[in-house]
């Protein structure tokens, strides 16, 4: 089950579809918190531009 105090959702140069993905987890899961991060070196380098990822907790 979603942890509902805080969700992130990371990027890799997309901050428009980041923004996208926060409302519609807002609106879906209600978190408490949902924050927009960038994505560290690794991912962004194996993973290229436009990358997105959810990030969260289960209890």
């Amino acid at each position: 089950m979603l942890d509902r105090r805080r969700v992130f959702v990371t990027h890799t140069a997309c901050p428009e579809d980041a923004e996208f993905l926060k409302n519609e987890i807002t609106h879906l899961a209600a978190p408490d918190d949902v924050r927009i991060t960038h994505a560290g070196s690794v991912i962004s380098s194996h993973c290229g531009p436009g990358t997105i990822g959810i990030l969260y907790m289960v209890k």
